[in-house]
């Protein structure tokens, strides 16, 4: 590495030419061999002239300097921080917190009459070109943080009026007062913010028209896709509910095939025990039936034995007589 370059702010004008005569000097570094040598002066400020607008638009083509946007009448600004040009509402609760076109017009009206603002990140095509760009760091992108404006003033005096003021200079935002007003100096910010004429005509009537009917094609099928996806919801819902309903389903006439088996079953083994005891009870009866004819016929046998006995004994007495 032959030049390391270095960038530092003065807090006034008045001390630069002294600065760079003292830091015009040599250097031992720790680990080199030779003294660096130290060279200071004043940055260059990169910002158009007046010279460099007119220049282009007297040489594009295509362009009506009676119509605006087609002439040197606005300003296209970038890394502007979201933060500060939200609503107070949103700036202060929200997390998803977007710029304000109202807040923007109010800012850029301090400096003269303004005639239209936009703000690109606001429309859902050009926010979804942002964020896949290369301007990103992992899931965070700088235009998660910073933004692009368009301000056009009503008239070119307008215009030059703000690109005077707004040349080598940084954007202040210096916060609602809050309680003690003596820390206001210390909790005001800067940001750096690039400045330059708009080249393209965004704000001119015919891109304007051009976004705008995009933007209403854009909306159409935005809406399109959600009624899409709600249909699509809609009908997995019902689909999951008619699923539901054929097991609630199926599962009741199980539970009703279940209740019907158990009770035959409960018929079946009552019946098994009705017969097991009839057949018990029907064993005895038999049994004694013929233990009766038993006794029957022994008693038939006693009682013929009597009578042969009873005839013996008549037959036998006359003869003894």
């Amino acid at each position: 590495m032959d030049i390391v370059r270095f960038e530092a702010e003065l807090s006034n004008r008045q001390d630069l030419k002294l600065l760079i005569e003292r830091m015009d000097t040599a250097i031992k570094l720790q680990g080199w061999p030779e003294s660096a040598r130290v060279r200071c002066g004043e940055a260059k400020l990169v910002f158009p002239s007046r010279h460099d607008w007119e220049a282009f638009f007297r040489d594009a083509k295509g362009l009506d300097e009676m119509r605006p946007g087609e002439r040197p009448d606005t300003l296209h600004i970038k890394g502007l921080p979201i933060k500060w040009f939200a609503e107070r509402e949103t700036s202060s609760g929200s997390s998803d917190i977007h710029p304000s076109l109202t807040v923007l017009h109010r800012v850029f009206r301090a400096i003269a009459d303004v005639r239209c603002v936009d703000i690109p990140i606001l429309d859902h095509r050009d926010r979804e070109k942002l964020k896949s760009g290369e301007d990103s760091f992992g899931k965070i992108g700088s235009c998660d943080l910073v933004f692009d404006a368009y301000v056009q003033y009503r008239e070119y005096v307008g215009f030059v009026k703000a690109m005077d003021a707004l040349r080598g200079m940084k954007l202040l935002y210096r916060p609602p007062l809050r309680g003690d007003r003596s820390d206001t100096a210390s909790s005001a910010l800067t940001a750096n913010i690039i400045v330059d004429f708009d080249k393209t005509g965004h704000l001119s009537d015919a891109k304007i028209r051009a976004r705008s009917m995009q933007n209403a094609k854009t909306k159409k099928n935005l809406l399109n896709v959600i009624r899409k996806e709600q249909l699509k919801r809609k009908m997995r819902e019902e689909k999951e509910a008619l699923k539901k309903n054929k097991l609630e389903s199926d599962e009741r006439q199980l539970r009703e095939e279940a209740r019907r088996l158990c009770k035959r079953l409960i018929q079946l083994v009552a019946q098994k025990d009705y017969e097991s005891s009839a057949a018990s009870v029907r064993a005895p009866s038999a049994k004694e039936l013929l233990l009766m004819q038993e006794q029957q016929l022994r008693e038939r046998l006693l009682r013929k034995m009597h009578e042969k006995k009873g005839k013996m004994a008549s037959v036998v007495r006359p003869i003894e007589s």
